[in-house]
């Protein structure tokens, strides 16, 4: 695998490489990490010596003791160590900023335009591509399990601040009106965990009752998504109560090809919520009503089942 690594023949391998591989063991990752930290045309004899050295001398003790699942892969974890250490700055810092994204997610490549500030990405994501510390197939960016655990440990503190950089972003690319983002193949997956994660508790509730979200959200991804959602605010009523209200109208919703499908969110959050339940419910049904046009018929009190309880009581009449 070295040779292969290093595009060499399996005599060009000098002595040292074989205790690289004692140091390293036989990790595919570690060592692909530890061959990109190498110059094939140049010493390699001393450079694999150095390297030996560096791994060395890590303080394996502290490395064990703080890195999260440090026995699963305490070879790659060892390389990222050295790899990071010997970045630039600006890449180091880069590499940390992948620590905000979700397990298995496979991140397109303007996403991390906007998470590192820059309109021309790609080059600063072959850089770490390059050194092994990420993967790039088909204009998305991933880490190994390994490699986004290390991240986390390294980012630290930090991490919260980095995803609200994120967050940020694209707060400033919609002007804060989350239904006019466009569809990039992450945000409307992942911007509620990024608001979590952020400890933007109050901007997540507020995005998960904003009936723009909503809709954009239908649009680009279908009923199915909405359940991971609610599920990171489980204790708020009003958020949980909404989110019933789209379970409850998911084989609706699902009914892509109505030629009334723009006007199936609005009358199904018609006919199941009432402003009753309080002033969020009231905003979204003002929202939902002005998604009509107009003249229109519309119902002044739910006429569906409702999440979470029965249908209102009817006004008595007036006497």
């Amino acid at each position: 695998l070295l040779v292969g690594l290093l595009d060499l023949d399996m005599a060009a391998l000098p002595p040292s490489a074989e205790r690289l591989i004692r140091r390293v063991g036989r990790h595919p990752l570690a060592l692909a990490i530890s061959a990109r930290l190498v110059n094939p045309r140049d010493d390699l004899e001393s450079q694999l010596a150095e390297l030996c050295e560096a791994f060395e001398a890590l303080d394996k003790d502290y490395l064990s003791q703080q890195i999260p699942n440090y026995d699963r892969g305490p070879s790659v974890f060892d390389s990222l160590e050295i790899s990071l250490t010997r970045l630039e700055a600006e890449d180091r810092q880069r590499f940390l900023d992948l620590a905000v994204f979700p397990e298995d997610a496979r991140v397109p490549v303007p996403v991390l335009g906007r998470l590192w500030g820059t309109k021309l990405p790609r080059g600063l994501a072959d850089r770490l591509v390059s050194r092994s510390l990420a993967r790039l197939a088909d204009g998305h960016l991933s880490l190994h399990d390994l490699q986004r655990d290390f991240a986390r440990f390294k980012a630290g503190d930090t991490l919260e601040a980095r995803h609200q950089r994120l967050t940020e972003a694209y707060r400033a690319a919609c002007g804060g009106d989350w239904g006019r983002l466009d569809d990039d193949g992450y945000v409307f997956r992942h911007l509620p965990w990024h608001l979590r994660e952020g400890g933007e508790t109050e901007a997540l509730r507020r995005l998960l009752l904003n009936y723009g979200w909503i809709a954009a959200k239908l649009a680009a991804l279908g009923p199915g998504a909405f359940p991971a959602d609610t599920a990171l605010l489980a204790e708020d009523v009003a958020v949980q109560r909404v989110g019933g209200t789209l379970d409850l109208s998911a084989h609706v919703l699902a009914q892509e090809t109505s030629p009334e499908r723009r006007l199936i969110l609005p009358s199904q959050i018609l006919g199941r919520l009432t402003a009753e339940d309080g002033a969020e419910d009231a905003v979204l049904l003002a929202s939902a009503k002005a998604a009509f046009p107009r003249p229109a018929l519309l119902p002044r009190r739910p006429m569906l089942e409702r999440a979470g309880g029965p249908l209102p009581p009817a006004a008595a009449p007036a006497a």
